[in-house]
């Protein structure tokens, strides 16, 4: 069983594999090593596992397709992020932050203390100076 770039196997082609002479672990292993040309480290993690003894040729192929669904969508990520980064360069932020303006406050002192009074507070008094 050879794996070049750009085919998958096919469940047929394991089932071929399997007959009274391979078991599933023996499927498994030639499996394992085929792949083991394009990517040393994935054989490597699934044979680590625990219930490695137990996987069907049929969960090492999808364990396999999911690496490389995962391997495609982290490359595709990167690719986002650099160009969103280039376009920030080139446009500025594209996204609209809200500025945050700081409140600035009065200080005032009162009998040796120094007590910080914000604008709200000024409007407060303004109000019950008014109502009175």
């Amino acid at each position: 069983m050879v794996l070049m770039s750009g085919t998958r196997p096919t469940m047929t082609a394991v089932r071929a594999l399997r007959s009274d002479k391979l078991g599933d672990k023996e499927v498994v292993d030639k499996i394992l090593s085929a792949y083991m040309a394009r990517d040393v480290n994935l054989p490597i993690l699934i044979r680590e596992k625990r219930v490695f003894k137990r996987f069907t040729p049929a969960n090492v192929v999808g364990r396999i397709e999911e690496y490389l669904i995962t391997v495609k969508e982290a490359k595709i990520a990167q690719e986002i992020s650099k160009i969103h980064e280039q376009l920030e360069k080139k446009y500025g932020v594209l996204e609209k932050k809200d500025d945050v303006a700081l409140k600035a406050s009065k200080k005032s002192q009162s009998k040796g203390k120094q007590v910080a009074k914000a604008p709200s507070d000024d409007e407060d008094e303004r109000d019950e100076d008014m109502a009175i």
